[in-house]
């Protein structure tokens, strides 16, 4: 789908395969999705919510955290650590 120029296809599919992911390294939906109602259970109690996802994915050619993104598929390369770091 990706090959294809269906951005959201693809975001869609690898986000189901990390859901369904036999070794659940990363987060997946159900924990994503936990931690980004926690701003507005707590209100305005002072905690802001930093998306780093949305934030390296803004950088990439695609708008989808690829292999550019990660060293040994769990680690972030050098240069998107900074970018959070910089974010």
């Amino acid at each position: 789908m990706l090959a294809q120029t269906n951005r959201e296809g693809a975001r869609e599919r690898f986000q189901l395969a990390c859901d369904n992911d036999a070794l659940p390294f990363r987060a997946d939906s159900r924990i994503n999705s936990a931690i980004r109602a926690e701003p507005e259970r707590v209100g305005s109690k002072g905690l802001i919510l930093f998306d780093s996802s949305a934030a390296l994915a803004a950088g990439s050619e695609t708008g989808i955290c690829g292999e550019e993104t990660f060293y040994e598929h769990v680690h972030f390369a050098f240069d998107k650590r900074y970018r959070l770091r910089r974010a």
